[in-house]
């Protein structure tokens, strides 16, 4: 379970950072509305950084309290952000 949530913790870094560059190019924008407009309130990087660690706290939260529970939560999610990360790099690829 441990090594859900770390993978879980690297993902939501390497989202932080590729979300990050490709926001940085031209023609690439926030397809989520209510990130995008808490991005536009509060800047990409404090926005990025502030909802990542509020989700990483509640999933750990999770994760004490509900071990059994979280470990296919943890699963898909992590294969989620799999998907997430790969296509911002296509995107960065596509754009640089």
């Amino acid at each position: 379970m441990i090594y859900g949530f770390v993978l879980f913790i690297v993902l939501q870094v390497l989202d932080i950072c590729t979300t990050y560059k490709a926001l940085s190019l031209p023609n690439i924008y926030e397809k989520n509305p209510i990130m995008r407009w808490l991005m536009a309130k509060l800047g990409i990087l404090t926005t990025l950084i502030s909802t990542k660690t509020l989700v990483t706290f509640l999933i750990g939260y999770l994760s004490t309290n509900y071990p059994n529970g979280i470990v296919y939560l943890l699963i898909i999610i992590d294969i989620g952000y799999l998907f997430v990360i790969g296509n911002n790099l296509k995107k960065i690829k596509e754009n640089w």
